[in-house]
C-alpha cells in the first residue's frame, strides 16, 4: 500500500469493512471456500500490507 493509502485501524469493525471490500474485489474467489489472510500493521496500527495466504478446498 502506498503511504497515502495507509488506513489506521481503530477497531475490529474497521477490519471487517476493509476486508469486505478486499474480498469483493477478488474475482477468482469461489464464495464457498475458506480464505486465510494476513493483515500487517505498523506501530501506529496503520495497515502496511494485506495478503491472501491460502484458500481452502471444496470437500
Amino acid at each position: 500500500m502506498a503511504k497515502s493509502q495507509k488506513i489506521k485501524i481503530g477497531s475490529s469493525d474497521d477490519i471487517y469493512s476493509i476486508m469486505q471490500s478486499v474480498v469483493m474485489r477478488e474475482e477468482r474467489i469461489e464464495r464457498d471456500r475458506e480464505l486465510f489472510w494476513t493483515i500487517c500493521v505498523d506501530n501506529a496500527y496503520r495497515i502496511t500490507n494485506i495478503e491472501r495466504v491460502s484458500m481452502g478446498t471444496v470437500n
